[in-house]
């Protein structure tokens, strides 16, 4: 008979969802930067008539945590997101 991996009952089942909820924490707050960075680059274009490249380089890495961070949340990759492992490049 193959053991789940994910078992209620199992240590590894609870300190996955311990991993989880710290990341969809992080994950949130990215998001909260994200929203930031927006309106921070809208101003930018607005003043500058182009965008800020070290901002679109950020919002690049920020939108690669946050999709890390869903596969992980969502059972779809093992490999653990920031902040457990170094930030997206």
């Amino acid at each position: 008979m193959t053991e789940k991996p994910y078992q209620w009952n199992s240590q590894a089942f609870w300190l996955r969802v311990v991993y989880m909820l710290v990341v969809a924490l992080v994950a949130h707050l990215a998001l909260m930067v994200i929203w930031f960075l927006l309106v921070l680059q809208f101003v930018i274009v607005l003043i500058t008539g182009e965008p800020s490249n070290t901002l679109q380089r950020f919002s690049r890495t920020i939108g690669l945590f946050v999709a890390q961070a869903f596969a992980f949340i969502g059972f779809a990759q093992e490999k653990k997101p920031f902040p457990f492992s170094d930030w997206p490049q």
